[in-house]
């Protein structure tokens, strides 16, 4: 190091971020929650895993790269193309985002690894909260058939996604191996499981999935 340089800031591992807590893993997928309170910031830390990301509570925030790399985001078909432009344009000039509750994005970390800190407006009025889907092993993705009720949010050369928008009471057929994030409404799954808003968990077996009869349901299913 050059005389007069200052350090380079040190980076965690994804995994050893404090406020990136993981909730699971098997050998094709680990999955952490980012749970980021309103003004607060991460430590700096690397993602160099292939990760489906899913905004389960959103708010305004700002990701700052300490190092120069080249990040490739990639949301899912439901954000739209001026929604999409629009991320782009705020992060370039101001740099602070927002994005609703349900946003998709898909990240080749593996290939384009990142270094970056995350930062919550403190005008959020609760914690941002985003579901990373870390993918473990390499292997083709799989299609399923779609409905009005389910349909493809992203399609990467390492999963896909669908998006859940169901009426009350709706039901939908799920495959197994896949990753459910509930964002609004309940889902009950094959064997009776309710699954509550926020809630992520690991589908093991093809089956039903069903709507609570309260209220509709949205929910994000990626299929590995």
């Amino acid at each position: 190091m050059t005389r007069g340089t200052p350090p380079r800031p040190a980076w965690v591992p994804v995994d050893r971020e404090p406020v990136h807590e993981e909730l699971f893993g098997n050998d094709l997928v680990r999955v952490y929650e980012a749970r980021i309170e309103p003004g607060t910031t991460t430590l700096d830390h690397r993602h160099d895993q292939d990760t489906v990301y899913v905004v389960v509570r959103g708010g305004r925030f700002r990701s700052d790269n300490t190092w120069r790399q080249h990040n490739v985001t990639r949301p899912g078909r439901s954000s739209g193309l001026l929604r999409s432009v629009g991320w782009l344009l705020r992060r370039l000039t101001v740099g602070w985002l927002r994005m609703p509750d349900g946003t998709l994005l898909w990240q080749p970390h593996a290939a384009h690894p990142v270094v970056h800190r995350v930062t919550a407006s403190s005008s959020n009025d609760g914690a941002l909260r985003m579901v990373g889907i870390e993918l473990r092993r390499h292997r083709p993705p799989r299609r399923i058939p779609e409905t009005p009720a389910l349909r493809l949010e992203y399609a990467s050369p390492r999963s896909t996604s669908y998006r859940i928008a169901a009426l009350p009471g709706t039901t939908v057929h799920v495959p197994g191996e896949s990753v459910l994030t509930v964002v609004h409404g309940e889902a009950t799954l094959q064997g009776g499981s309710r699954h509550e808003p926020g809630a992520t968990v690991w589908v093991a077996e093809d089956g039903p999935l069903t709507s609570q009869p309260a209220e509709p349901l949205l929910a994000i299913l990626t299929v590995v």
